[in-house]
């Protein structure tokens, strides 16, 4: 399932739509939390991170990218 979420966060990312992105990525790093998946959680807080980047908000983006580590 959050691979899923995941993937429609990833097109609507790509669609520049990055509130609907911030969304569908919770929600799939919530799953991955609740299921104990890292490497899903290290991949969606990157992810969450890309797209706060691509906002400009970079104080914000810094704060996923170093969680995801």
């Amino acid at each position: 399932m959050a691979k899923c979420l995941s993937g429609i966060g990833l097109v609507h990312k790509l669609q520049a739509d990055y509130g609907s992105a911030l969304d569908y990525y919770t929600r799939a790093l919530d799953i991955a939390e609740q299921t104990g998946n890292k490497l899903g959680m290290a991949i969606l807080t990157g992810n969450i991170g890309s797209v706060y980047s691509e906002q400009g908000d970079y104080l914000k983006a810094l704060e996923y990218y170093l969680k995801s580590y």
